[in-house]
């Protein structure tokens, strides 16, 4: 969950973590996020395995991804089908950094952590 999507949905209430072994499909929901303004998927952007799932840090401290969502509020690992398949529609560098830039403007987000 990136830190626009922390923002947006507010303080967190429930998660609920597809577990490993579970395959997923492209665009695949790997969990099911509740908050006080949203309920919804949280997506996969390409097809694999959950191997490991950070649900034991969730069940501690369900708003680790509101304060922490690049390191401690990890929800999923997952084993892509096809590692070397094109990472289209992943971007990379100054691409990534550009449409995350304008995904934030469009969206009229506002967070401390989203700021240069």
């Amino acid at each position: 969950m990136t830190d626009v999507a922390q923002t947006r949905m507010g303080r967190m209430v429930s998660i609920l973590i597809k577990k490993p072994g579970r395959r997923v499909k492209t665009g695949g929901s790997v969990a099911t996020v509740e908050s006080a303004k949203w309920v919804g998927p949280i997506h996969t952007p390409f097809a694999g395995e959950v191997v490991k799932t950070n649900m034991a840090t969730f069940s501690e401290d369900i708003l680790i991804a509101n304060r922490d969502p690049y390191e401690a509020g990890w929800i999923t690992l997952i084993r892509p089908d096809d590692p070397e398949a094109p990472h289209r529609p992943l971007l990379e560098g100054e691409e990534a950094f550009q449409a995350y830039v304008g995904r934030i403007d469009e969206l009229d987000v506002s967070c401390f952590r989203c700021e240069d």
